[in-house]
């Protein structure tokens, strides 16, 4: 009895050591997955800066074109060269909005992917302390009948 007795309680060890290595392994996983997520929220920020950039660029030449085309064909006032410009800075707003609202939105999803690692590392731990402590039970129970 006395052998058994020990044989259960340095399983029991060997068991809590390993499940307390698993979970050590499981938060460093966790962790990485939302430096990873981190890094690619940062990568898309600067994709996006440099994506304002250079619509701001481009509608700059645009603009002094429309600019251009109309002091050469004397209307530089007229409606239609304002219109021109009006028409292509709203679109240059719009993109950029565009983009600021995918941005927002993939820093959104990659929040969530980090809370959804930890909230999984988290059950992972639960579940293998419960299925440490079953087992411990079920061997208690067997060598006690």
């Amino acid at each position: 009895m006395a052998v058994a007795t020990a044989i259960t309680i340095g399983l029991l060890a060997v068991g809590a050591q390993q499940t307390a290595q698993a979970n050590k392994q499981q938060k460093r996983a966790a962790r990485a997955q939302n430096r990873a997520n981190d890094v690619a929220t940062a990568q898309g920020e600067v994709e996006d800066i440099n994506a304002r950039k250079q619509r701001a660029r481009q509608e700059r030449v645009r603009r002094a074109q429309i600019q251009q085309a109309a002091v050469n064909t004397g209307s530089a006032e007229s409606s239609g060269s304002l219109g021109a410009q009006s028409a292509l800075a709203t679109s240059v707003s719009a993109a950029n909005a565009a983009s600021r609202g995918a941005q927002a939105t993939a820093f959104s999803v990659s929040a969530f992917q980090n809370q959804a690692a930890q909230f999984q590392a988290n059950a992972n731990e639960a579940g293998a302390f419960a299925n440490l402590a079953f087992q411990g039970a079920g061997t208690a129970n067997t060598f006690r009948t």
